[in-house]
């Protein structure tokens, strides 16, 4: 997958970049991209990170998936709390990109919007409110909390962008009336 990414943003040959960019394409509108994409952002920790060209494409597939295919992983139990949880982590370990810093910014945008799109999706009746646990994790960013090892500006940009996105999201979000006032209504708890 990570050469095929490489490919897209890589390669001068119109032809095969095209046939990258249809078999991503492809490959995004599957269940198994959720898992994927993850692992591309999240890689295990005895391997370095991968190129922001594959960052950027795995944190704007979760993007895209989180909008448009909610309802892969509402439907099991834990799937979009262990999702956010993942997003957090990688967030934390954030260090300054200096080689790439604009590209290194919008993946940190990408993760941040994800995440605020699975917090307001994600049900307030249960014991877990992704938004609570938004709000927490980017005061947490904010105020320089020890448990989060990333540096003093990327640590301040991601909690300024948690606490920007969360209420773009709100507004953004497709949902009844009902629910938006159930949310509010959580949220002002």
């Amino acid at each position: 997958m990570q050469n095929v990414i490489i490919t897209l943003y890589g390669t001068h040959d119109p032809a095969l970049r095209e046939q990258a960019n249809r078999a991503l394409i492809l490959y995004q509108e599957t269940q198994q991209a959720w898992g994927v994409v993850m692992a591309l952002l999240l890689p295990p920790a005895s391997t370095s990170a991968p190129p922001l060209e594959v960052q950027y494409f795995a944190a704007n597939v979760l993007r895209t998936k989180a909008t448009r295919d909610w309802a892969e992983i509402s439907q099991e139990p834990g799937q979009s709390t262990a999702l956010m949880e993942n997003l957090l982590r990688f967030l934390q370990h954030q260090q300054p990109n200096l080689h790439g810093e604009h590209e290194h910014r919008l993946v940190l945008f990408r993760v941040c919007h994800t995440l605020t799109t699975l917090a307001v999706k994600s049900t307030p009746r249960s014991s877990f409110c992704g938004i609570t646990l938004l709000v927490n994790e980017a005061f947490n960013f904010l105020g320089g909390n020890a448990d989060v090892p990333s540096s003093p500006a990327t640590s301040l940009t991601i909690g300024l962008c948690l606490i920007r996105a969360l209420p773009e999201e709100v507004g953004r979000v497709d949902m009844s009336r009902g629910r938006r006032k159930e949310l509010q209504r959580h949220c002002g708890r």
